[in-house]
């Protein structure tokens, strides 16, 4: 980028934009190291190759956005010679064959629990939710609750942020 910046200071013409959105969004199978991204990656890499192609980026843009173009988006910049419109749409067409792979099946929190029952280490079962330990929401209270009602032998650590609740049950004591 700063190669590319330096470029524009010193006289070269600015680059050319070209995005194309493609209307569906990802619920797993969106690591770049692992299939199908692995192989659509290795296409971006070779129209990157092409003359006057400057950059071509995918982004997998998060699955809960509730917005205007919420979905995935392909975003390539030439040198002027027009080739970024080309990558941006061809590499889309790439993204959206593919959509009916990116799927990930996920275990429901009563299996994991099941599986950390019978671990033999501790086991951690991470709230990936939007920030739970900034007082955003999470799952780690229903998390807590599947495993007080359905795994009660079950030793469970949880975060939480809500002050008064913290106030009670420090009040109440260990065990209450």
């Amino acid at each position: 980028a700063m190669a590319l910046l330096d470029d524009i200071l010193r006289g070269a013409p600015k680059p050319a934009m070209a995005v194309t959105f493609v209307p569906f969004l990802m619920r797993g199978s969106d690591e770049t190291t692992a299939e199908p991204m692995r192989s659509i990656c290795a296409q971006a890499e070779q129209w990157r190759a092409k003359p006057g192609l400057v950059e071509l980026s995918i982004f997998n843009i998060h699955p809960f956005i509730d917005g205007q173009r919420a979905g995935q988006a392909v975003l390539a910049y030439d040198d002027g010679r027009g080739v970024a419109q080309e990558a941006s749409q061809a590499l889309a067409k790439v993204l959206w064959d593919a959509r009916h792979r990116f799927t990930e099946k996920l275990s429901s929190v009563a299996d994991v629990l099941a599986l950390a029952r019978e671990a033999e280490t501790p086991f951690v079962l991470g709230d990936q939710g939007d920030r739970v330990l900034g007082a955003g929401p999470g799952d780690s209270v229903e998390i807590a609750r599947i495993a007080l009602e359905q795994f009660p032998d079950l030793a469970v650590a949880t975060a939480g942020y809500d002050p008064t609740a913290g106030v009670v049950a420090s009040a109440a004591g260990i065990g209450a």
